[in-house]
């Protein structure tokens, strides 16, 4: 699909809700970060994983500009985790996409959202899906979730 975006980029913030699983969490965030999309920012809402995870996340990316790092001090669930990104995304971020710790993104797939999104002032938000057949993981279908504020 051929991305057909507005001279300059609106920003999207990423919220990715993570439970240990930390492995799954890099793979998510490192395919997130190889985006072809050029604003956007990652909001990591861990939900209180063990002390490992979470010395290991600071560690892969306490550093990194695009990654805001956030650590519940209680696991909250899936819903409450995902407002507490909303709420740390910056104001300025145009869209807000909700994705899990155990998705893969091709480098694309922002750039497509927001394109459906840019086409449309009547649509509001949009769904995507992609499955991945390879031999590796994910290895499952992914459905994302992009959302205008």
């Amino acid at each position: 699909m051929e991305i057909n975006l507005t001279m300059t980029n609106p920003k999207v913030s990423v919220v990715v809700l993570s439970w240990n699983a930390v492995e799954k969490t890099l793979d998510c965030l490192d395919s997130i970060l190889q985006t072809n999309y050029g604003d956007f920012e990652i909001i990591l809402v861990d939900d209180c994983s063990d002390v490992e995870t979470a010395d290991k996340l600071k560690k892969e990316y306490g550093n990194n500009d695009k990654i805001k790092l956030i650590f519940n001090e209680k696991n909250l669930g899936p819903a409450v985790g995902r407002n507490v990104g909303f709420r740390n995304s910056s104001e300025n971020a145009k869209y807000i996409a909700f994705f899990d710790n155990d998705t893969i993104i091709p480098k694309e797939y922002i750039g497509q959202l927001v394109d459906v999104m840019e086409k449309e002032d009547k649509i509001m938000g949009v769904n995507g899906a992609f499955s991945d057949f390879s031999e590796g993981y994910p290895n499952k279908n992914t459905t994302l979730t992009l959302v205008f504020f």
